[in-house]
């Protein structure tokens, strides 16, 4: 199934903060600054297929950075890969691409990361 970006007014799920949580305590020394953001961001953009992609922000910016990354693997043989994302000084979103035990991306085309990313 393709990623289909949805406009959303919702809090993040326990589970949702716990995975930004853990995400970024793993991940770049900056991120640790945006960790206290998790409790008062709201979902504005969020996708249909399932893939757990949520953005906290609506505006696209050149001033996106990676905070943290990690693969976890699946019991098919694919990965699922997660990107927390900020824009400037506001944590922005998360980021998810599902892999199949090929290596292919499955939910959607490869370049949606970087539309994502504002390039």
């Amino acid at each position: 199934m393709y990623c289909n970006n949805v406009e959303a007014d919702r809090d993040l799920t326990d589970s949702e903060k716990d995975l930004l949580r853990a995400l970024m305590q793993i991940g770049k020394p900056e991120a640790y600054r945006f960790i206290p953001q998790i409790e008062d961001v709201r979902v504005k953009i969020e996708c249909d297929c399932g893939c757990g992609r949520i953005y906290f922000v609506t505006e696209r910016s050149d001033d996106v950075m990676i905070l943290a990354s990690r693969k976890f693997d699946r019991d098919d043989g694919g990965t699922f890969v997660y990107f927390v994302l900020s824009v400037g000084e506001t944590l922005a979103g998360l980021e998810s691409i599902s892999y199949n035990r090929f290596g292919e991306i499955e939910e959607y085309p490869e370049d949606a990361l970087f539309r994502s990313l504002g390039k």
